[in-house]
């Protein structure tokens, strides 16, 4: 018969080491972790006693930290090709003023400069000591992408039930830095941030400030974010942008039809485009409380809070096809098919030689001259479309 002792020692994870602890929840996502403290107190007591350094590591260790870290520290001086997403020392500072402890989190390799007058002028924004309440804030950020992760199986195979599952660890990795690189972009360049934005499309090979976004991508990772943002195109479209609108009466009873907006007139495309511009934490709200509601329920709702949301249409599409073509004719290569890269694991094509072709500081890697040279027709560019929020008194122009 076991002893009373034996029987009382717990089982499981409360039966490791601190330090061990440590190690689980670092290869855990903030969700989880959560999830984790709440089913067990041990755990929560084990966190609470270690919350700023755990917090920190956990964070650190999220695929798409970066892009994640850029967009909390981005400031309205960035929205200009010489300075979009610089190269920055972020810092995190926490405890008392006798314990105060410093944790980097991106930039360790970068210069530091024991003076500011010693500072070139470019980088004076660039160096950011944050706070906990910062790291509660981008803790909250990363619980949005969890949140994300977490639809896409339920989208990707909406049409397919049957073959639903969850997503394997590098599909997971895959859509958590193509979910923070769209919440990049359309911080800066979606105009709900910045007082001012380019209502033109971008030309190939300007120093165009979206296009800068792109570049720094991979083809790879260019067309992984192609592959997301067909599926948000989906969700925008049968999730937001249809109402029930039309009853069919079958021979059960009555089914409701959704009926997607502008259908009747060739207006819908362009009204999930205008959609299509809110950032992930402003389209999960709407798909968490106004999905698939009246139209005018979340036309009047939506564009009461958002300045000018009818003045263009998401501009990110674009952004990527140019970007990809100019990865094209720099190779030589007037026509060609690239390999297919989505979200779910697909074998098909070779995507190595197109797995580390970025560039870093955004700007094309070819002279003027070169470019000259390119037996390509002159990109015009055009102006934006205009937006269409779905209501009755549309304006084509």
């Amino acid at each position: 018969m076991a002893s009373t002792d034996s029987m009382s020692v717990p089982a499981g994870l409360e039966t490791l080491a601190p330090e061990l602890v440590f190690k689980v929840m670092e290869c855990l996502c903030p969700t989880d972790v959560t999830a984790l403290l709440l089913a067990s107190s041990h755990m929560r007591k084990i966190f609470n006693a270690n919350q700023p350094a755990l917090m920190i590591s956990i964070l650190k260790h999220q695929p798409g930290i970066n892009n994640i870290l850029y967009l909390h520290t981005a400031q309205r001086v960035e929205n200009h090709p010489e300075r979009m997403l610089h190269p920055r020392i972020v810092n995190v500072q926490y405890g008392g003023p006798s314990s105060q402890s410093q944790v980097n989190m991106m930039g360790r390799g970068v210069k530091v400069f024991r003076y500011l007058s010693d500072v070139p002028l470019v980088w004076r924004f660039n160096i950011f000591n944050l706070s906990m309440a910062d790291v509660i804030e981008i803790w909250r950020k990363m619980k949005i992408i969890d949140r994300w992760t977490a639809i896409l199986p339920r989208v990707i195979w909406r049409d397919n039930p049957e073959d639903r599952r969850c997503l394997r660890y590098a599909e997971e990795v895959r859509a958590r830095k193509a979910l923070s690189g769209w919440w990049l972009y359309s911080h800066h360049h979606h105009g709900f941030y910045h007082s001012w934005r380019s209502f033109q499309e971008p030309r190939m090979w300007d120093k165009d400030t979206r296009l800068n976004h792109i570049r720094r991508m991979t083809t790879e990772e260019i067309l992984q974010l192609q592959n997301l943002w067909e599926i948000v195109r989906d969700v925008v479209s049968k999730d937001l942008c249809s109402s029930p609108e039309r009853i069919c009466r079958c021979e059960d009873g009555y089914v409701v039809d959704l009926v997607p907006w502008g259908e009747e007139d060739g207006r819908h495309e362009r009204i999930v485009s205008t959609y299509m511009k809110l950032n992930p934490d402003r389209l999960l709200h709407y798909l968490d409380n106004y999905a698939n509601l009246k139209r005018s329920t979340i036309m009047h709702t939506l564009t009461a809070g958002i300045r000018l949301f009818t003045r263009d249409i998401e501009t990110m599409s674009v952004s990527m096809e140019k970007v990809l073509e100019e990865r094209l004719l720099s190779r030589g290569l007037q026509s060609a098919t690239f390999p297919k890269c989505s979200i779910v694991d697909v074998e098909e094509g070779d995507v190595v030689e197109w797995a580390d072709d970025s560039c870093p500081d955004g700007n094309i890697p070819l002279t003027r001259e070169e470019v000259d040279a390119i037996d390509q027709p002159i990109d015009q560019g055009a102006s934006t479309s205009r937006g269409d929020d779905g209501s009755d008194a549309y304006l084509p122009h």
